[in-house]
């Protein structure tokens, strides 16, 4: 029980296909959106951050949760990942972004 009164935040490496930051850039603005989104359907998740690095051509994505059992956190992290990178896919036309790895950690 005490598990679910904690706060947990995962952070994700997105990598894509390109070494261009206008398409970094793009690729932003499309997570973004789409997970913004997504996030409304999912009430644990009280926070987010999209966030471009430009030295590897990476996007990290970190989600917050409040009150979830860990346990169930990474199903929903990796259901919520899926649903973004496909609406994001969807308005892309270079192709969606690939998940590299994911971190767990308490808030």
């Amino acid at each position: 029980m005490a598990d679910e009164a904690k706060s947990y935040e995962l952070t994700v490496t997105l990598s894509i296909n390109s070494d261009s930051g206008d398409v970094l850039d793009e690729y932003v603005a499309q997570l973004e959106s789409a997970l913004v989104g997504v996030i409304r359907e999912y009430p644990a998740i009280t926070a987010y951050f999209v966030s471009p690095d430009y030295d590897v051509v990476e996007i990290q994505l970190g989600l917050r949760f409040e009150s979830m059992p860990p346990k169930y956190i990474e199903d929903v992290a990796d259901e919520v990942l899926d649903l973004t990178i496909d609406r994001a896919a969807e308005a892309l036309a270079s192709g969606a972004p690939v998940r590299e790895e994911s971190t767990l950690v308490p808030a």
